[in-house]
């Protein structure tokens, strides 16, 4: 699971979460961002303004379907360049245990 720092000033705010949205709509995997104890729909916008994701806080993402790779590796592009991330190695990541899944919120 790849996490990454914000680095933008102003966090993942509703221009930033729209885009996240844009770039992970196209892909028919279902793709998570993680932030603290929270997860969120990457295909949903609400969801990803609800993580309140700020300035130097790390996120992890992960997917799962066919075009997984693709879809991971658009989504951090667009992190990386528009969001001033930086890739991050976390300590024990894997998937998530199914009893997370069912945390992920989703709004549509």
């Amino acid at each position: 699971m790849p996490s990454y720092i914000i680095g933008c000033e102003e966090g993942l705010h509703l221009r930033h979460a729209a885009l996240l949205v844009t770039t992970a709509r196209p892909f028919c995997s279902d793709i998570v961002i993680e932030h603290d104890d929270k997860a969120a729909d990457a295909k949903s916008i609400l969801a990803i303004m609800m993580l309140g994701v700020q300035a130097g806080e790390v996120l992890t993402v992960t997917a799962r379907g066919p075009d997984a790779h693709g879809a991971l590796r658009a989504i951090e592009e667009l992190i990386c360049s528009v969001f001033k991330g930086e890739r991050v190695e976390m300590a024990g990541s894997g998937p998530l245990p199914p009893s997370r899944e069912a945390m992920v919120f989703s709004a549509g």
